[in-house]
C-alpha cells in the first residue's frame, strides 16, 4: 500500500505496541503501520522496502547505527518518504540533525509521552500529511504508487518480480504505448518486457521499432556489470528492430553499471537505467511521457538522428 509506515524502535514492546495503536486508529483508512525493531530487520526494510513515511525513534543504544542514520537511509532509498523523529533525549542530537531539519524531509519532531496522549497527537499529524499528499498526486499516480510499493514489499521472490512486472506495464501504458509484451523469448534470449514504439512522438520514434526493458527486483544484490552487459547483447542481437533499452531496478544499481553504460555511450545501442529515483519521478510526474523524455535526455548524449 501506498500509505505504509515503518515505526522503527530498538524497543520491540515499543514499536508493536505504538503500531497496534495506530493501525487500531486508523489502519481502516488505507494505512499500514509496519512495527521494526530487531537490528537485521530494521536495516533490510529502510535498505530494501518501500514506505512513504517512517515514525523514528532516534536512541537505539543497543546498535551500532542510531534514528539519524536511519532516517538518512530511508531518505536516500524512498524519494518520497518524509520522517517523523522522537525521542526522549532530543538535545543531545540537535546538532547533529540539523542536516536533517533544514532538508525539509522531516515531518515532525515528536517527544515520546503516555500512549493515551501521544496516539492521538500521532494520528493527527499522519493523517494531515497524507490529506495534503494524496491532493497532490493524481488518481493514476496513487495506483503506480500502491502497485509500486506492492512489489517492493512482497517477500516471495516469484510474486515479487510478477508484481514489478505488472506494476511496469502499468507505468508504461499510461506513459502511452499500447502495445506491450511480457516474457518474450526467441532461440538466445529472453527480454522481459517489449514495447512498441508506435506512439505518435518525434522524439521517441527515433529509437528504433521496440524498446526493450529488464525488470530486477532482487534486494539480495545490485544490478551489476554483468547483467548490463548481457541486456546490451539482447538489444544488439534483435537486427536493428531496438536502438533502445531500460534497466528498470526497484533497489540498487551499482555505480560501475553507470560507468559502463557511459563508456557505451558511443554505441548506436542506448541502455537507459531507471532506479527508485527516476522511477518516482515517472510514477509522480502528470505528463509522464515528458518525464521520460527528459530521463532520455539525462542519460543519452549521442541522440540518433
Amino acid at each position: 500500500m501506498y500509505k505504509h509506515i515503518f515505526v522503527i524502535d530498538d524497543e520491540k514492546i515499543q514499536a508493536d505496541g505504538l503500531a497496534k495503536q495506530l493501525n487500531g486508529r486508523m489502519g481502516g483508512n488505507g494505512y499500514v503501520f509496519e512495527p521494526l525493531s530487531g537490528e537485521h530487520e530494521i536495516m533490510q526494510a529502510v535498505s530494501d522496502r518501500f514506505c512513504s513515511l517512517a515514525i523514528v525513534d532516534l536512541r537505539m543504544d543497543d546498535y551500532p547505527f542510531n534514528g539519524l542514520e536511519i532516517c538518512r537511509r530511508i531518505l536516500e532509498n524512498n524519494p518520497l518518504a518524509k520522517v517523523i523523529i522522537v525521542s526522549a533525549w532530543l538535545p543531545e542530537f540537535l546538532t547533529a540533525m540539523q542536516d536533517l531539519m533544514t532538508s525539509g524531509c522531516v515531518l515532525a519532531v515528536s517527544e515520546k509521552k503516555s500512549m493515551a496522549e501521544w496516539v492521538p497527537e500521532l494520528e493527527q499529524t499522519v493523517a494531515g500529511y497524507f490529506e495534503k499528499r494524496d491532493g497532490e498526486f493524481s488518481e493514476n499516480s496513487k495506483m503506480l504508487l500502491n502497485a509500486y510499493s506492492s512489489a517492493k514489499n512482497e517477500n516471495d521472490p516469484f510474486r515479487k518480480g510478477v508484481l514489478f512486472e505488472d506494476f511496469l506495464v502499468n507505468l508504461f501504458g499510461q506513459i502511452g504505448f499500447q502495445f506491450i509484451r511480457k516474457r518474450v523469448t526467441d532461440a538466445t534470449s529472453e527480454v522481459d518486457l517489449i514495447l512498441r514504439n508506435d506512439i505518435d512522438d518525434v522524439f521517441l520514434a527515433k529509437f528504433g521499432k521496440y524498446i526493450f526493458i529488464e525488470a530486477k527486483n532482487r534486494p539480495s544484490a545490485p544490478v551489476d556489470k554483468n547483467d548490463f552487459l548481457a541486456f546490451v547483447s539482447k538489444i544488439e542481437s534483435s537486427s536493428g528492430l531496438a536502438e533502445l533499452g531500460i534497466i528498470a531496478a526497484s533497489h540498487k544499481i551499482a555505480s560501475t553499471v553507470r560507468l559502463e553504460a557511459l563508456r557505451s555511450s558511443h554505441k548506436s545501442v542506448k541502455v537507459l537505467l531507471f532506479a527508485n529515483d527516476e522511477l518516482t519521478r515517472l510514477i509522480v510526474a502528470d505528463d509522464k511521457r515528458y518525464e521520460l523524455k527528459k530521463l532520455i535526455d539525462e542519460q543519452i548524449k549521442d541522440v540518433p538522428s
